[in-house]
């Protein structure tokens, strides 16, 4: 925990009340990679999962990342939230 309070430019809470989609983008790139190097699947599924719904780029491959992340956790809710998001 430690690591990620002094990790710099980490975004506390990356979400909609950042209120511009590439700091949110740029956030949840982040927390990607800070729970990828830390052997965090549920966290790496989570960003994946927001990335996909704000449609970042390669959004496609962000929600086939966190579909198999999930499902691989067993993580059935989280499954259910992601949903299938319609192509665009």
């Amino acid at each position: 925990m430690n690591r990620l309070r002094k990790a710099p430019g980490v975004c506390s809470s990356p979400g909609p009340q950042l209120g511009k989609a590439k700091k949110a983008a740029r956030c949840w790139s982040q927390s990607l990679q800070l729970a990828t190097e830390l052997a965090m699947p549920y966290d790496q599924a989570r960003a994946h999962a927001a990335m996909a719904e704000a449609r970042v780029a390669d959004w496609q491959e962000h929600h086939r990342a966190a579909r198999e992340l999930f499902t691989r956790l067993g993580a059935v809710r989280d499954l259910r939230l992601l949903g299938d998001l319609p192509a665009q």
